[in-house]
């Protein structure tokens, strides 16, 4: 929480929802946990591009793995999310593949037809 110093009110942050991101080669990973809905969807759109960009400075990236194991909610935000993310990774000739996907949130890509839409990129469990 943070508190507003001139009232003493507290007001809710907003959680993280990258926990981390790391490079190995031409592959770029994105660790993603708790909650993917209206409140934390842009961070992951933030944590692409930022991976992205940081890829013109120095060696490309052709391939972005965005690891869920660890999501535990998915809401119409994030799968927007994804699918922006992925059509903004292939814009750059980058390779957006999905990893984890487990109990509700692969059920809700399911229902929603977006596993179709990721079809591909939704690595299977390794």
């Amino acid at each position: 929480m943070i508190t507003n110093s001139s009232d003493n009110r507290q007001r809710p942050t907003t959680p993280a929802v990258v926990r981390s991101v790391s490079r190995a080669g031409s592959t770029a990973r994105i660790h993603l946990t708790g909650e993917v809905d209206m409140s934390t969807a842009e961070q992951v759109g933030k944590a692409v591009a930022e991976a992205l960009n940081r890829a013109d400075t120095t060696a490309p990236i052709s391939r972005i793995e965005l690891d869920l194991s660890a999501v535990t909610f998915l809401d119409s935000s994030g799968i927007r999310e994804l699918l922006e993310v992925q059509a903004n990774a292939a814009e750059r000739g980058c390779r957006l593949v999905v990893r984890g996907t487990h109990g509700t949130v692969a059920r809700v890509l399911e229902i929603s037809g977006v596993t179709a839409l990721l079809a591909g990129t939704i690595a299977e469990a390794d």
